[in-house]
């Protein structure tokens, strides 16, 4: 696995990019929330592998519980495959649902995903399987 640091550098970047005024949206950025939340502290980073001992609701239930943040990413570094991405996203909402945390809503970016605006694919530049 990649170094910390270079993970969540890379998506860093990423968040640069979705906060960056876009032409395609009428001059407004990608995503027109992200540097507002990381700008204010608000957005933390996670990085997740299946092997690790620690489950991704284990790491959602310590955000949730951690009052300085309101966003998260995390990296999930596996091989979620393109035609199942939004089956998990689903799953993970779910579950969420089902924990009493409908609250939070998980929203997931596949790198292959060529979902686009104007020309512009969004997900594209996620440089991992980002929720």
């Amino acid at each position: 696995m990649e170094d910390k640091n270079i993970i969540i550098k890379k998506i860093d970047e990423y968040i640069d990019w979705l906060a960056t005024p876009n032409e395609a949206f009428g001059g407004f950025p990608v995503c027109p929330f992200v540097e507002k939340e990381r700008a204010a502290g608000k957005l933390k980073y996670e990085v997740f592998s299946p092997s690790d001992n620690i489950s991704l609701f284990d790491l959602i239930d310590k955000w949730d519980m951690e009052d300085e943040y309101n966003s998260m990413i995390i990296a999930h570094l596996s091989d979620i495959r393109l035609s199942e991405y939004k089956n998990f996203q689903h799953y993970i909402n779910r579950r969420l649902r089902k924990k009493k945390m409908g609250y939070i809503k998980a929203i997931c970016f596949h790198p292959d995903d060529t979902f686009e605006v104007g020309g512009v694919k969004t997900r594209a530049k996620a440089p991992y399987f980002l929720i």
